[in-house]
């Protein structure tokens, strides 16, 4: 029930009006539908291959062993990109900056792979999108943009999905 409120708050969250209820399956037909689809798929598979490998590994470690394999797949095409220069200008320009969302990031990361470990993968996956909820926040109070009511309302959904896993969970 908690991951069916979570699904129709994600649905609804960019409706802007009731007339917009079944705009997002009219526009499956569109290429940033389809993207924003493969991206969900994309993030079960790799919640899946998180949830497998905290199953052998210890988060930390696991971590670890996937950040080598990405520096070891990465490195060789940044160093002969000939990009070297703007990468290098960016770490001067903004160092502070990427080694706090570099930390924030790993902490994260790390919180996520140890309620993984802890719980089912469809309860922690539907949990993470808690963000749409403070986006929703942000973007009414902070941005006003014009969804209002019915973004608070699908928010709300997500957030009553967050509590109902929780109290089942």
């Amino acid at each position: 029930m908690g991951i069916l409120l979570i699904a129709g708050g994600l649905y609804l969250i960019n409706a802007r009006s009731s007339e917009d209820l079944w705009a997002p399956l009219r526009y499956l037909g569109n290429p940033s539908s389809r993207w924003a689809l493969l991206t969900g798929l994309c993030i079960s598979v790799y919640s899946m291959i998180d949830k497998l490998g905290t199953k052998y590994v210890p988060p930390f470690a696991y971590i670890y062993l996937v950040l080598l394999v990405t520096f070891l797949a990465f490195t060789p095409g940044i160093l002969f990109s000939g990009k070297k220069a703007n990468i290098a200008a960016e770490w001067r320009a903004n160092k502070v900056g990427i080694l706090v969302a570099g930390v924030a990031d790993l902490r994260t990361y790390y919180v996520v792979l140890l309620a993984m470990r802890l719980s089912y993968v469809s309860y922690v996956g539907s949990v993470r999108e808690m963000s749409v909820v403070f986006g929703a926040f942000l973007e009414s109070t902070l941005l006003r943009e014009g969804y209002g009511r019915i973004s608070v309302f699908a928010s709300g959904l997500v957030f009553l999905g967050i509590l109902v896993i929780g109290a089942a969970g």
